[in-house]
């Protein structure tokens, strides 16, 4: 199974919207955050199911049922979805790790930062996709693929123009 990781777009979809046709084997597609609307407006650009978490800058998320947070179940176990920044994410992981274990999750996917990163904490694998529209990496902007095959999860990063 694979799942395809976007975050922070913030309106800026010809690169998210290209990555998501490129992935047509994708079984999932979550969109982390900032803005909830892309998620929407990407769904009705590419036919596509978006599974989207409030951000920062999503105030209005609420009302169109947007939860702040989710748990996605798979065959290597529950990941938390989140943007990250009701956590403290650009502080550390911690607290992010705490809720995570706390939902019975093996892992936490997060935004907010903008930038890609793949660790581990508390025993919870933490991974960020970075921003495929703006990066703060240094980046050309990037996304998340995860792979599950025999209920093992492998997290990877995809560089735009390394692809």
């Amino acid at each position: 199974m694979q799942i395809l990781v976007l975050a922070d777009t913030h309106g800026k979809l010809d690169e998210a919207r290209r990555v998501i046709l490129e992935h047509p084997d994708a079984s999932y597609i979550i969109h982390l955050g900032n803005t909830f609307e892309d998620a929407f407006d990407l769904e009705r650009q590419t036919s596509r199911a978006i599974i989207p978490v409030m951000g920062n800058n999503d105030g209005f998320g609420q009302i169109y049922g947007v939860p702040k947070d989710r748990v996605l179940t798979t065959s290597a176990g529950k990941i938390f979805l989140t943007h990250g920044h009701r956590y403290g994410v650009k502080s550390g992981w911690e607290n992010l790790a705490y809720e995570a274990r706390q939902k019975g999750c093996v892992a936490a996917f997060f935004g907010h930062t903008h930038q890609a990163v793949l660790g581990e904490c508390d025993g919870i694998t933490i991974f960020n996709p970075g921003s495929i529209s703006y990066p703060r990496d240094g980046s050309n902007g990037s996304y998340g693929i995860v792979e599950i095959e025999d209920n093992k999860m492998n997290c990877y990063t995809v560089e735009l123009g390394f692809e």
